[in-house]
């Protein structure tokens, strides 16, 4: 502790500022639209230096309290602190396509195809980064088959080292309209379900 502290001996927990530390973040505004339609204003940074402890930080944004996370960098090589909600970012989710059908002459298989288009509208005077992540179909079993098309490509696939998750990174200029386009057929067989 820096200084001499005086602790009340009445049991209510009590915090010290030991010392201030900056470290260089990426800010961005990540979007995850098939499960909510809120963007939510994230900073990432490396791990720093030194032995950080274990416990609950407490999370401010422009002077405001906005919650509070557990930190713990022992197992990472970096962090990421969500510092709310960007009110600036809408976004919206269109269901395009769902239907199921069965194809095939003679080796009969069912088919789902699902398809989605996000649309992310920024109001910020200023460039923002976002990041628009989406959970894939992925196959287990080499009986099912799925074919996935997106429009654009996707920035990052297996995000975050998690299989099946893709994002698109990109910057939105002020005012700017983005729209993220997904299309999925899976085929499985007759018998069974997905």
């Amino acid at each position: 502790v820096p200084s001499r502290m005086n602790v009340p001996a009445d049991g209510r927990e009590v915090s010290i500022q030991l010392t201030k530390y900056a470290i260089a973040v990426k800010q961005l505004v990540r979007i995850t639209p098939r499960l909510n339609t809120l963007a939510y204003l994230v900073a990432q940074g490396a791990r720093p230096q030194g032995v950080w402890p274990v416990g609950p930080m407490q999370l401010f944004r422009d002077g405001n309290f906005v919650g509070t996370t557990p930190w713990n960098l022992a197992e990472r090589a970096g962090f990421s602190l969500s510092f709310g909600r960007d009110e600036l970012v809408s976004v919206a989710h269109q269901p395009v396509k769902q239907d199921a059908a069965s194809v095939g002459l003679f080796d009969k298989q069912n088919q789902r195809h699902i398809a989605a288009v996000f649309t992310v509208t920024s109001a910020h005077q200023g460039p923002i980064d976002i990041e628009v992540i989406e959970a894939t179909p992925v196959a287990t079993s080499d009986e099912i088959k799925v074919q996935a098309t997106f429009e654009p490509q996707p920035s990052a696939t297996g995000w975050n080292s998690k299989r099946g998750i893709i994002a698109w990174e990109r910057t939105l200029k002020p005012k700017e309209t983005a729209k993220f386009s997904v299309d999925y057929v899976i085929e499985f067989p007759k018998v069974g379900s997905i």
